[in-house]
């Protein structure tokens, strides 16, 4: 196994059973509109979509996750509704637009603010925009936590460590076999709270309706998420 798969299989066995949010997808996207995917990943959401007919195009800078994904659509047989794409203004038709499972936070706080006001001045080119992220009101140690997943061959590990203005994620991918450390590996992310999150949308789509979980309730203080729904 090469080593630069190794990272797409972690993430695949942490999230390849979740499906929650799969309900609220398929309540506010419109089949006849194409979707772009930020963060797109290893395509758990994705293929969920093509396997209901919509078509979709991802946005993706990892480039192991998009040769992993690739492979897999091809097998699966929807690679003419799928493509990749590097910025929004390359989808030549009006879609809807999902920043799904906390994509905001691997951005820094100015980073948000210049990519939503990005996209504003490209609204233009959009229908609909979805942005899904946990609702964080105060960020601690106990924020993220570490986590351990395995698939046939390999045992995968996380580890968070707080920093001053983020969470840095340590990674380990483990031979079953040998349990040797066959690759380590580690990202930021930035835990912003939800009423800062709430101050950007206020500002930059100031009709944006605010949900609490994937069953769109509205949102409040103590829902589990902060789901901006924009419409332009």
């Amino acid at each position: 196994m090469q080593a630069k798969f190794l990272k797409s299989l972690m993430y695949e066995a942490q999230y390849k059973d979740y499906s929650p949010d799969f309900v609220m997808y398929d309540t506010l996207l419109e089949k006849n509109i194409p979707v772009v995917e930020f963060g797109s990943g290893t395509g758990r959401i994705t293929l969920h979509l093509l396997e209901q007919g919509y078509r979709v195009f991802g946005i993706e800078t990892d480039e192991d996750y998009q040769g992993f994904f690739l492979n897999k659509i091809k097998e699966k047989g929807f690679i003419d509704n799928f493509c990749y794409v590097t910025d929004i203004t390359e989808v030549v038709e009006i879609c809807n637009i999902i920043y799904p499972f906390n994509v905001l936070f691997h951005l820094n706080y100015q980073e948000v603010e210049v990519e939503l006001n990005k996209l504003y001045k490209f609204r233009h080119c959009w229908s609909k925009l979805i942005i899904e992220t946990d609702n964080i009101q105060y960020i601690n140690s106990q924020s993220f936590r570490s986590k351990f997943n395995q698939n046939q061959d390999y045992f995968f590990k996380e580890f968070p460590r707080q920093s001053k203005s983020k969470i840095i994620i340590y990674n380990e991918v483990i031979e079953k076999n040998s349990l040797n450390i066959v690759l380590k590996f580690e990202y930021s992310l930035y835990l912003h709270k939800a009423d800062d999150l709430n101050r950007i949308y206020n500002q930059i789509f100031p009709s944006a309706k605010l949900y609490g979980d994937f069953n769109l309730q509205f949102y409040r203080k103590n829902s589990p998420k902060l789901i901006a729904v924009c419409i332009k």
